[in-house]
Order: C-alpha cells, then sequence, then structure tokens
C-alpha cells in the first residue's frame, strides 16, 4: 500500500512539474528571438511527444517552418552583404 501511494505521489508530481514547465514555455514564445523560438519548439514538441502526439507534431511544424525562415533571412542578407560589396568597388 505504501509503495503504490508512494509511486502515484511521484507520479503526480513530474505530470504537474511538466504542466508548469510547458505553461512557462508556451508564454515564452511571445517574446522569444528566431533562435530561442527554434529553441522552445523543440522543448514543447518533445514535452507533448507521448501525451499528445497531434500538438507535438503542430509544434514541429512550426519549429520547421521558424527554421526556414531564419535559412532564408541568412541567405538574403548574405546576397545583400555581397550585392553591397560589389557596388563599392
Amino acid at each position: 500500500m505504501r509503495i503504490s501511494s508512494l509511486l502515484l505521489l511521484c507520479f503526480m508530481l513530474s505530470v504537474f512539474g511538466k504542466s508548469q514547465n510547458v505553461d512557462s514555455l508556451e508564454r515564452a514564445l511571445t517574446s522569444a528571438n528566431d533562435t530561442q523560438t527554434v529553441q522552445i519548439y523543440y522543448k514543447l514538441l518533445r514535452a507533448y511527444e507521448y501525451s499528445e502526439p497531434e500538438k507535438s507534431l503542430d509544434f514541429a511544424q512550426k519549429n520547421s517552418e521558424t527554421i526556414l525562415s531564419i535559412k532564408n533571412l541568412i541567405t538574403v542578407q548574405g546576397t545583400i552583404l555581397i550585392l553591397e560589396s560589389f557596388l563599392k568597388i
């Protein structure tokens, strides 16, 4: 009886801690920069991986889109720098 009560208590504490962590990560998304957003989306998709797989897939999709937008931004910035260097000559 004691062991099952102890296991139940440990499970409840882990679920409660996970819930608080997920809530704080979702709040942090509102003020995160691109790099932080990628990290937060990854943590969120892992947090929901088994409990809510569809939500996990949504975060994976959002993460992929964010990564692609960062890659495109870097490509555009690199192109602008190259063009600027040619124009200065």
